[in-house]
């Protein structure tokens, strides 16, 4: 299937229109809400409010699989990132009691020197 340039150029135009009107409704219906972020439930309500509500379900099943997939993601990450820092904070304490030992050594060596005899005694 060919399509004249013409034509692209239509649907890219059209496309942009309705993106701003879906927009535009959902602004509305977000700030009926007193709120200042739109979010999905708004756009699902501005699209049943300028009538296509043929989008609804389809668009609430892609939306449902979109969550799932992300919220199995986001708890991968959450583990990862939990792993992550319980291994920074191990890495951190071995240098931690490394430096205790090293302060301790030197507090034994100053009283072992100030308990030798000064030889220009």
């Amino acid at each position: 299937m060919s399509v004249q340039k013409d034509a692209l150029l239509a649907f890219a135009e059209s496309t942009r229109i309705f993106i701003h009107y879906l927009s535009a409704t959902a602004n509305d219906i977000c700030k009926e809400s007193r709120r200042q972020t739109i979010n999905a439930d708004d756009v699902l309500k501005a699209i049943e409010e300028i009538e296509f509500p043929e989008f609804i379900e389809p668009l609430r099943a892609s939306l449902e699989e979109f969550r799932k997939k992300n919220a199995s993601k986001r708890s991968a990450t959450n583990a990862k990132a939990r792993e992550s820092r319980k291994k920074q904070r191990s890495d951190n304490e071995e240098p931690r009691e490394n430096e205790e030992h090293a302060e301790e050594v030197a507090e034994e060596e100053e009283k072992e020197e100030g308990e030798e005899p000064d030889e220009n005694e």
